[in-house]
């Protein structure tokens, strides 16, 4: 499952923020092995862990002496669940960051271009595949702040000319991932349980991690004061059913999987996304759901045998 690393070779240095996390980790890889210049956000201003705010100060970036093209964001809050237990906590992990990043161009680096990770999940409880365009409507705060962040970097792009393009992920998977549906799966099969929530037709666009990350390279060559936006899906949906049942298989609990109860809030019904203007970028998923899932298999497999 090769990805092709020459669209990176021409992204000068960037700034990555939440290289410790699972997509950030990923971006960081491939543009590491595109031979490019990175740097790590706290790395850069000499801290070893995230500060007690939550988020590091424009002044702060400001004084490493940085000189980037670009700025990669993937720091931030992901759970949804989280995010209706504590908003306040998801509103500073998912917006505060992003304010000092904008201001940290504003200020003291207006070359530098930035691409923001935001989220499907402000499409809300759609019922047919969402396009870019279409009216955001969230159901979640996770969802909610995404949005406010998505307007607060239109806002720079609009008055203060930051440039910047948004990718909304949709549902994310792939070896490294130590939360969300499919590891959340997996665990539950490894200690015999196999019973999900809701009724399994929920449909949702499953997006291999390096899928998301090649989309970067791109993003960063189309960002402007315009903020594009950009889907990053397949296009394709499949219902949660038949993605447990098909890990059910490749796992070997074939026919075990059952469904029932009520679904978690924030859950929407449709999380498909249309991904035409990515295509138009030259980008194109390259990893199916089956070849991708049973690469999640093996890496979840070989991590419980070095227990």
């Amino acid at each position: 499952m090769a990805v092709d690393l020459a669209q990176f070779k021409s992204v000068g240095p960037v700034l990555i923020t939440g290289d410790g996390g699972f997509v950030g980790g990923r971006v960081r890889t491939l543009l590491s092995a595109a031979g490019c210049e990175i740097q790590s956000l706290r790395q850069a201003v000499g801290i070893q862990s995230s500060p007690a705010s939550g988020y590091i100060l424009s002044e702060q970036i400001a004084s490493a002496g940085l000189q980037v093209a670009a700025i990669v964001h993937c720091a931030g809050n992901s759970s949804i669940r989280a995010s209706f237990d504590d908003p306040r906590m998801d509103f500073k992990a998912n917006l505060c960051q992003v304010m000092e990043l904008l201001e940290y161009v504003r200020l003291h680096s207006p070359h530098t271009r930035l691409v923001l990770f935001s989220t499907s999940a402000v499409y809300g409880d759609a019922t047919a595949p969402s396009s870019e365009q279409d009216r955001r409507q969230s159901i979640s705060p996770y969802g909610q702040h995404k949005a406010m962040m998505e307007d607060l970097v239109a806002f720079y792009g609009r008055v203060y000319g930051v440039r910047t393009s948004i990718i909304r992920p949709l549902s994310v998977y792939g070896p490294g991932q130590r939360k969300q549906i499919i590891w959340d799966a997996l665990s539950r099969f490894a200690s015999g349980n196999f019973h999900f929530l809701g009724g399994g037709d929920n449909v949702r666009d499953f997006i291999h991690v390096d899928d998301v990350a090649s989309l970067v390279a791109p993003a960063i060559d189309a960002a402007h004061a315009g903020v594009p936006v950009f889907n990053a899906g397949t296009g394709q949906g499949v219902t949660i059913r038949v993605a447990m049942n098909l890990l059910a298989e490749l796992s070997g609990y074939a026919g075990r999987v059952t469904f029932g109860g009520a679904c978690w809030p924030g859950d929407p019904r449709v999380l498909v996304g249309v991904n035409d203007a990515a295509r138009a970028l030259g980008w194109e998923p390259r990893i199916g759901l089956y070849a991708g899932l049973r690469a999640t298999v093996q890496w979840f497999n070989e991590i419980r045998s070095a227990q």
